[in-house]
């Protein structure tokens, strides 16, 4: 298994079945098989940010569905509908259904981050039995170093997916964050979600996975950033002349 390998879990808090919306499927008919449908679910697309994608093997995305989690074509149709209902799961389109609870809900770990938890873990049961040498017990390498650097870049990501799903319509998953990041640098990931805050045009308009080196340089610069009217102030240097343009073609959705 290859070192850039990852592992995505979904993480359930203690209040998952009292929750109005879980406890309202449950007293339905078919309930607990829907609710059953919904855990399946989250899991197939923890390493997609919540994502579920059509991939043309089969007739449709559900029917794609009901195979990979091994459940009946129908259940999982009227599971997907009460779902959309209780505001759990998003129909952007035939191609593409979006779990509205997953960002927050999973987690992930590199190959070598789970091998060196493992490996501090039978560290630390050695050393309640065992004295070890001062220079062997505080040493700490750059392979050490190294992974604890993956570790915090997989929690800096889960907290950019979060962040950005909460600000725009369209949703972002780990793979369309890694893309974004290999090619634009992590160091406009900041910047670009301090302008989305404050544009309602970016909000309704950036597709990560359609933007341009010339687009992101002028959201960053403020272009689209939303006008607001300010009475106190006649400086025209102030005013975004930009406020209110027209989508650019090939640049957003």
């Amino acid at each position: 298994m290859g070192t850039n390998n990852k592992y995505y879990w979904i993480k359930l808090n203690t209040n998952f079945f009292i929750q109005r919306e879980v406890k309202s499927i449950r007293r339905t008919e078919n309930g607990l098989l829907y609710i059953v449908i919904y855990l399946k679910l989250l899991l197939l697309s923890a390493n997609t940010g919540g994502l579920l994608i059509f991939e043309n093997t089969e007739d449709n995305l559900i029917e794609e569905l009901s195979i990979e989690i091994d459940e009946e074509y129908e259940d999982v149709t009227n599971a997907i509908k009460i779902l959309q209902k209780k505001n759990l799961i998003n129909i952007n389109s035939n191609d593409e259904f979006f779990l509205n609870k997953a960002p927050d809900m999973v987690g992930s770990e590199t190959a070598a981050a789970e091998r060196m938890r493992r490996s501090r873990a039978k560290k630390k049961e050695i050393e309640k039995n065992v004295t070890m040498l001062q220079d062997v017990t505080n040493c700490y390498t750059d392979k050490d170093k190294e992974i604890d650097k993956d570790i915090k870049i997989d929690d800096d990501k889960a907290k950019y997916i979060s962040e950005i799903n909460n600000l725009i319509k369209n949703k972002i998953s780990s793979s369309s964050l890694d893309n974004f990041i290999n090619r634009f640098g992590v160091n406009k990931l900041d910047p670009l979600i301090s302008e989305i805050k404050d544009s309602d045009y970016l909000k309704g308009n950036i597709n990560f996975n359609n933007l341009s080196d010339d687009f992101i340089d002028k959201a960053i610069s403020g272009k689209y950033k939303t006008y607001k009217n300010d009475d106190s102030s006649n400086d025209e240097d102030e005013v975004n002349i930009y406020a209110g343009v027209e989508p650019i073609r090939g640049y957003i959705k």
